[in-house]
């Protein structure tokens, strides 16, 4: 009787595991693996404003107007990226969903902290803030809605950060080249050593990564920032999404307009946007 037993249960232990191959033959083998991503749009914000503001600048973006795009990606399976995590990806080191999204915002005004932070981590995100280190104040200011003076953060929250919220990090957007001399650029009058000097100007906030002022740069620079152990550094205007034939020293990022509709945003980080992105439209 025994024998017959395990009998019938090696019998059946054949046939679950024959159906179970008949089944992956009938719906084509092993199940798909999930698309990986070959352009991530970096989407770049400024300045967060209270919900009511009236503007004219797309540069600036209602509080009320970022939230719903927030909501968007947390509530369409997107996956926001670190910066970290969007490097390995270039590299070729990992690979990420397709439906992958890098989040920053340049100059590092407070509003960023006060108004977009509790977004992000509302709903679980990753973002970057882009400081420039010559505005990096000891404390970041309490926050006045009614003050419209451009406050920055401080460097109180570069250092808390990483252990209250780990997804939201700070890095350079150079410590003082956003800004003209003699009305042109600092890129295109400064010699290497100045533009060295100045990088290593942010050198104690430990930064990694940079943005470019209005996104300009050249080889010197860019060789700079080599040289100067900085792992990538990111581009703005023409914007176009990233792509790992981008440049290391200046990865495409897409202005994110204030006054954009939510189906272009829509269309941006679904990757149906057209080749030249032109965010005001």
């Amino acid at each position: 009787m025994k024998i017959r037993n395990k009998t019938a249960k090696l019998i059946s232990l054949i046939l679950s595991v024959v159906v179970s191959m008949c089944v992956l033959s009938a719906c084509g083998g092993e199940p798909e693996a999930e698309a990986t991503a070959t352009k991530i749009p970096i989407l770049t914000y400024h300045k967060i404003v209270p919900a009511g503001t009236e503007f004219d600048s797309g540069l600036l973006i209602a509080e009320d107007t970022f939230d719903a795009e927030m909501k968007y990606l947390h509530d369409n399976g997107f996956t926001t990226l670190t910066l970290d995590e969007f490097y390995d990806w270039y590299t070729g080191k990992t690979e990420v969903p397709e439906k992958s999204v890098v989040v920053t915002f340049d100059d590092g005004y407070y509003g960023t902290y006060y108004l977009a932070y509790p977004i992000i981590k509302k709903y679980d995100l990753a973002a970057t803030v882009f400081c420039i280190g010559h505005h990096i104040e000891d404390v970041t200011p309490e926050w006045d809605p009614d003050d419209r003076e451009d406050h920055h953060i401080g460097a109180d929250l570069i250092e808390s950060m990483p252990k209250e919220y780990p997804k939201f990090a700070f890095e350079s957007h150079t410590f003082d080249m956003h800004r003209k001399i003699d009305g042109e650029h600092p890129v295109d009058v400064y010699t290497y050593d100045q533009m060295k000097e100045d990088t290593e100007k942010n050198a104690p906030y430990g930064f990694s990564y940079l943005a470019y002022p209005w996104g300009d740069n050249n080889e010197t620079f860019r060789q700079v920032l080599a040289d100067s152990g900085y792992k990538m550094a990111f581009a703005y205007d023409p914007f176009y999404y990233a792509t790992r034939s981008d440049d290391q020293y200046a990865v495409n990022r897409i202005k994110i307009s204030g006054k954009m509709e939510m189906k272009k945003f829509k269309k941006i980080v679904n990757g149906d946007s057209e080749e030249h992105i032109n965010p005001e439209v």
